[in-house]
């Protein structure tokens, strides 16, 4: 099972995203993905409403209720296969919500 959740709705700030990914979701097609980017040549930024562009806060590819999924695990950004279950970062936003770090899978 993939858990997930805090780093997908906490992440706070713009998610950068990589050419890579935006290389890969063009060449994909993968249009659910790329209407909530803001790009600006080979730079994007996510997770923004298709209808009005607003920043959202959490990732709308994450399921609701549990256990949470990643809708787009297979393709999921860079950014977030990059994040590291009880890495520093994950650590660090624990803690930032009041959770035991040790409690890391």
């Amino acid at each position: 099972m993939r858990r997930v959740r805090l780093c997908c709705t906490e992440y706070g700030g713009d998610l950068h995203i990589y050419e890579e990914d935006l290389r890969r979701w063009r060449q994909e097609e993968e249009t659910q993905v790329l209407v909530r980017l803001q790009v600006a040549g080979d730079m994007a930024t996510a997770w923004h409403s298709p209808d009005d562009g607003q920043k959202g806060c959490a990732c709308p590819f994450l399921s609701e209720g549990e256990p949470y999924r990643c809708s787009i695990y297979p393709t999921r950004p860079l950014v977030c296969r990059h994040f590291a279950n009880g890495g520093s970062a994950c650590r660090e936003l624990r803690a930032r919500h009041g959770l035991a770090v040790a409690e890391v899978w």
